[in-house]
């Protein structure tokens, strides 16, 4: 297996139209009947773009970029997560742990932030963990329709040192990504 991971800095503009088309395929497989997906405004955007490659097939994706976010009323630098999808066809292969991988080096490496965080449904809970994030016990504050809420699914972490969130309310301070 011949596999690549591209990096590209300053987000989704600078991805091809191919596969900037097959990402939104992909998602609107994947998330698009969600009820979830409906309920809430996105931020869309990213610092760095994650694609992964099986030779010169495009197969995975995720973005990330860096948000101030507030962890028990304290300012915390977050690698925010999103977007994470693999193609269909190469599922269940190996190339989303690639992508979050490098995700993981991109949160601490590039953007140099204190934790990573990633909104998912409960079905995607296990892949995470395997990954090493954790979930957190507490709910996280998103904006929606001018306001606070709690996220109704998962909030998952990662923090390379010994950072302990759960305990403290975790305030996302914006619309989810």
């Amino acid at each position: 297996m011949n596999d690549l991971v591209r990096v590209i800095p300053h987000g989704l503009g600078l991805i091809n139209p191919d596969e900037n088309a097959l990402i939104r395929k992909w998602g609107e497989e994947a998330f698009g009947q969600l009820e979830i997906c409906k309920q809430f405004k996105y931020h869309c955007g990213a610092d760095y773009c994650v694609l992964a490659y099986c030779g010169e097939v495009f197969v995975g994706f995720a973005a990330v970029s860096k948000r101030e976010v507030s962890v028990g009323g304290e300012p915390v630098s977050m690698g925010c997560v999103g977007g994470v999808i693999t193609s269909p066809d190469y599922r269940k292969m190996g190339y989303g742990s690639i992508v979050m991988n490098e995700v993981k080096r991109l949160i601490y490496d590039a953007l140099n932030c204190e934790i990573g965080g990633l909104l998912c449904e409960e079905q995607t809970v296990p892949f995470y963990e395997k990954l090493g994030w954790a979930r957190s016990c507490e709910a996280a504050l998103v904006e929606r329709d001018g306001g606070k809420v709690e996220w109704p699914e998962a909030f998952m972490y990662h923090a390379a040192s010994d950072f302990e969130i759960d305990g403290r309310e975790i305030d996302l301070c914006g619309l989810p990504w």
